[in-house]
């Protein structure tokens, strides 16, 4: 909570053999283990990852940024969020709705 309360923390996900499932389990366990609100996740993931690994058109929404966005539902927790949840990914600026994860 220190590191990331000052911006110099940022979560992503490795193998599923040795992590979480997913991103939103995750973000679950920062805010579990470190008391992080949703601010701070949402930190940690996109401004501050993108600033700590030097990707300067990745982080934010700007004009000649890399247009990657995951829209999930108003209101409820970001540590809430499941697979469920997500109504649409966006990846270099392509839609992407993931209905049947079975289909490629």
């Amino acid at each position: 909570a220190e590191l990331a309360a000052k911006g110099r923390a940022a979560l992503g996900t490795d193998s599923r053999l040795s992590g979480a499932r997913d991103l939103l389990e995750e973000l679950r366990v920062a805010a579990d283990v470190g008391g992080l609100d949703d601010p701070a996740l949402e930190s940690l993931v996109t401004s501050d990852a993108a600033r700590l690994l030097r990707l300067l058109d990745r982080g934010t929404l700007r004009a000649a940024t890399r247009a990657d966005l995951l829209i999930l539902p108003a209101g409820p927790a970001l540590a809430a969020a499941r697979r469920a949840s997500v109504r649409l990914v966006m990846i270099n600026g392509a839609v992407r709705i993931d209905i049947d994860p079975t289909i490629p």
